[in-house]
Order: C-alpha cells, then structure tokens, then sequence
C-alpha cells in the first residue's frame, strides 16, 4: 500500500516557512490522501486492535504523523504550555477521523475542513488559549 499509494511526501511543506500556512499545506496535502484511502483507512483503524498485521500498518500511519506533526510544531515558537496545547491541536487536526467527521459527518467541503483545523490550531497557539 506505501508503495502505491504513499502518503503524501512532506518535502513539498518543509520549506514552508510560516507555520500558519505550512500547516494548510500539509492539511490539503493529507485530507486529499483520506479522500482517495477512505474506505481503507476506515478498515485499518477498525482491524487494527484485532489483527496484528493490521496493527503493523497503523503502527506505521501514526509514525508517519508523528514525523509530520513534530515537522509542523517546529514552525511554531512557543514553549512550555503553548506548546503542549499546540501539540494537542496539531494532532488532533492530523487524525483520520477528524477529516472523516468534519468532512463527512458534517458535510463540510475540505477546504473548509482545512480552514477550521487551521483556526483551531492558531487559537491553540494563541496567548488567549492559556486563559
């Protein structure tokens, strides 16, 4: 499946310098790579507490996310707190069932999904949040 379907290679939003929209690159970048997998992705998180060949390649996928998130959070300059909560927003922005649920549960098209995940991330990040 990595082979023929790769997830999306995040050199394209390395050289990104600004976090915001380094962020929505790698937002359209992966909700266009859960469009096209949707069906498997949905399969892969239900079987992998089961079958331990399933649980190998989600092992992989939450690799893969961490990789990206940790290259997400490096464009953020906060610290301490902030960047918990800023780590916790990333994340959650990322995950499989985010897109699925703003996108098919709610019916936003992936724009909007990408802009809300956007938002969310920066009021995380913002001094407010802390509040």
């Amino acid at each position: 499946m990595r082979e023929t379907v790769p997830p999306p290679d995040p050199t394209a939003w390395r050289s990104v310098s600004d976090p915001a929209d380094r962020l929505e690159t790698a937002l359209r970048y992966l909700y266009g790579y859960y469009e096209r997998l949707e069906p498997l992705l949905e399969n892969v998180q239900r079987d992998a507490a089961v079958m331990p060949l399933v649980a190998e390649l989600n092992a992989y996928r939450v690799r893969y996310l961490e990789e990206i998130r940790e290259l997400l959070l490096e464009a953020w300059p906060k610290r301490g707190g902030a960047r918990a909560r800023l780590r916790r927003a990333i994340d959650h922005a990322l995950e499989f069932r985010t897109w699925q649920s703003l996108v098919r549960r709610q019916g936003c098209r992936t724009n909007e999904a990408v802009q809300l995940m956007l938002a969310f991330v920066r009021a995380a990040a913002s001094d407010e949040a802390a509040q």
